[in-house]
């Protein structure tokens, strides 16, 4: 029996950056410990197993029979990362004592039409930094390894395969390069209108305030009042704790300033503009350059969420919503970028854009509530 892949063309070749990561992802969460790590936890001995023993429980709500246990965290820090910012069991009993949560984040992998889909998980910084830096489209491959398909262990839903074909052919709209960008999006917006029967006049509103590069005082104040909309639906919505209140509260002050977020924005354009964009950029995490988001940005950006969340969540027949969660995605990314460049004179740096991104991809990631409501509230925000 073969399994078919479909995979992201750069997947196999990221790298961990280890203790070196500026977000590490072993401090502000509690760990996952499925049932295979667990019992080898059991057959350790000396003080670190000890240790470890003492700071697991079982979890409040079990996927299985046996059910998976939790690694607790101490001060938001797992136990287990040492001084370097390594994981000590790791180095103590090698890969065998790292969780597959451990072991594979941010590698994600979910059965989908027949298929096991992968993606690298825009939370961890470097797979956004990876992302944010590319010039050239995003490929997805389809590959076959040896195993049981899924569809004989799932089976293969027709409505899945029409889903992901759909959001294949959207996909390859949107990287279209022999027109720019804003044009490729009304291509999009009327794909999904014409397969769902839907209008909604927030489409034009987000392309608009998104890629444009007008600097005049009445654009940019209306773009405040667009600011200001998003905002609302920002403030209702049960975001996952981690860096989000820090982050919104930023955003609330930006907003207590009338004629403030319109002063950042014509700043932000101007100097895009000027060229100052990640096309000239080295790529470099701890580069001091200054890093405008261009069209490419906004590019891969959409792709990726629209690839994440586009064929999973049909079931309600709206695909415009999808498009235009992935278009409010890139604009809160980049009001968050620019409060991210503030301390710096307001010159947004590279990983101003990539704490941005990994912040709104865990309030995404982390409750799949989140979404559900702004699939619902895009009509609100134009």
């Amino acid at each position: 029996m073969t399994m078919k892949i479909r995979i992201p063309d750069d997947y196999d070749s990221f790298a961990c950056l280890g203790g070196i990561c500026p977000d590490n992802c072993c401090i502000g969460d509690e760990l996952v410990i499925d049932d295979e790590t667990w019992r080898f936890y059991q057959t350790i001995q000396g003080e670190t197993a000890d240790r470890l023993r003492s700071v697991l429980k079982e979890a409040e709500t079990q996927d299985d029979d046996d059910g998976p246990v939790h690694c607790l965290s101490v001060e938001g820090r797992c136990p287990f990362l040492n001084d370097s910012n390594l994981c000590s069991l790791y180095l103590a009993y090698g890969a065998r004592a790292q969780s597959r949560i451990c072991a594979g984040y941010p590698r994600c992998e979910e059965p989908l039409a027949g298929a096991v889909e992968k993606s690298l998980i825009l939370s961890c910084p470097e797979a956004a930094r990876r992302l944010i830096i590319r010039r050239t489209p995003q490929t997805f491959l389809t590959e076959e390894t040896d195993g049981p398909g899924i569809e004989e262990t799932r089976g293969i839903r027709a409505d899945e395969l029409a889903a992901v074909e759909e959001r294949d052919e959207l996909i390859s709209l949107i990287r279209d390069r022999t027109q720019p960008l804003s044009e490729r999006l009304k291509d999009a917006l009327r794909f999904c209108r014409e397969r769902s029967g839907s209008f909604c006049f927030a489409g034009e509103y987000l392309i608009g305030t998104l890629l444009s590069a007008d600097t005049g005082r009445d654009t940019l104040e209306a773009d405040e009042v667009l600011f200001g909309r998003r905002l609302e639906l920002l403030r209702v919505l049960p975001w996952h704790a981690g860096s989000w209140p820090k982050a919104m509260a930023a955003l609330e002050d930006t907003k207590a300033h009338a004629g403030l977020y319109a002063d950042r924005l014509g700043a932000f354009r101007r100097c895009a503009a000027e060229g100052r964009t990640a096309a000239r950029h080295s790529g470099r995490l701890d580069s001091s350059e200054p890093f405008y988001p261009d069209e490419t940005v906004f590019e891969q950006l959409i792709v990726y969420y629209l690839r994440r969340y586009y064929a999973w969540y049909l079931d309600d027949d709206d695909r415009e919503s999808k498009l235009l969660t992935a278009l409010f995605s890139c604009l809160v990314i980049r009001d968050l970028t620019m409060e991210n460049a503030v301390p710096n004179r307001s010159v947004p740096v590279l990983y101003d854009i990539i704490r941005a991104v990994t912040t709104w991809t865990k309030t995404l990631e982390y409750d799949e509530e989140n979404l559900f409501t702004l699939f619902d509230s895009m009509s609100l925000i134009a």
